[in-house]
């Protein structure tokens, strides 16, 4: 890599470059760039750059990005709804399963999905059974994918007594 003509080398000198560099300005420096014999050199290093910084991955979702995050809806009504996570930019995460755990005296209705920031919602899981666990797949087999534009979210409406709740887990990987 040429330090003096290189693009990338003049866009991240200052930065510490494989910890610094996040999604979001990863794919600004990939937009900035156009495709013609002159770059192949900068696509080449964004390739190597990416894959050190684990900004893309080759081989699927990214090693050691998989985690839980647990929530409780503790009352009906529209407002009992839970925001469970939003992606920051340029990052992708697959949803790989939801469980729930329910301590409510009637089997709850169970509405998990996405919503964009005008309030849109699309709905994956939408359960009446009162069963355990919950895997993210559409009827037509689609997997479940979040990024940047979209807030996961979860709602349960039951007959909730004092104390009751309905919990869920989710175990979200970052594929991108």
């Amino acid at each position: 890599m040429d330090e003096y003509t290189n693009k990338m080398y003049e866009d991240f000198k200052t930065r510490d470059v494989l910890d610094g560099i996040s999604a979001d300005n990863f794919d600004s420096l990939k937009n900035d760039a156009f495709i013609t014999p002159e770059n192949k050199e900068f696509f080449e290093d964004m390739l190597r750059v990416g894959y050190l910084s684990g900004q893309i991955s080759s081989s699927g979702p990214m090693p050691n990005t998989s985690f839980n995050i647990e929530v409780s809806v503790t009352g009906s009504g529209a407002g009992n709804g839970k925001d469970v996570f939003s992606p920051k930019a340029g990052e992708v995460y697959k949803v790989q399963t939801v469980s729930t755990s329910e301590n409510v005296t009637s089997n709850p209705i169970i509405y998990i999905g996405a919503k964009d920031s005008a309030g849109v919602v699309a709905y994956f899981i939408v359960d009446t059974s009162a069963g355990s666990p919950h895997v993210p797949d559409n009827e037509n087999n689609n997997s479940f994918f979040i990024d940047q534009n979209m807030t996961l979210f979860c709602y349960a409406f039951a007959t909730f007594p004092v104390g009751s709740s309905v919990d869920f887990t989710f175990n979200l990987i970052r594929v991108r």
